[in-house]
């Protein structure tokens, strides 16, 4: 479970991935449910969130079945987009948020070439994960 900030209602495009079971909802409703049967492969998905203004909660449930298990996650940010993990929603809005004027407008429904302002490198991976 983790909390995402939204200083308005907006939308936000949220990519997933997965092999295995994935179900995931924002603020207690189903957005998104992946069950992962190809062997060797993830599944990836492209939904929209509706957020409200505050904290947002996101609960991911995952399962692994025989083949082992892996997940992502990646939501666009219209400048405002803060994070926090844990079982309870942070009290207080975060400090650093940018001028309303300033934020984004909405995604278009496309996928965007990067939801990353900066694209991950391979040796920017924390992890060294080497695909087999």
């Amino acid at each position: 479970m983790s909390y995402v900030y939204s200083a308005r209602e907006r939308s936000a495009l949220v990519r997933l991935r997965c092999e295995g079971f994935l179900e995931l909802k924002v603020n207690g409703s189903t957005i998104a449910r992946l069950h992962d049967e190809s062997p060797g492969g993830s599944r990836r998905l492209l939904v929209r969130a509706r957020l409200k203004p505050g904290w947002n909660e996101l609960f991911a449930k995952v399962a692994a079945d025989g083949k082992g298990l892996s997940f992502g996650r990646c939501m666009s940010d219209s400048g405002d987009r803060r994070a926090e993990p844990g079982p309870n929603p942070p009290r207080e809005p975060p400090a650093d948020l940018p001028p309303a004027i300033s934020l984004l407008s909405d995604p278009p429904d496309r996928e965007p070439a990067s939801l990353y302002l900066e694209p991950m490198e391979v040796e920017d991976d924390p992890y060294g994960f080497t695909p087999w």
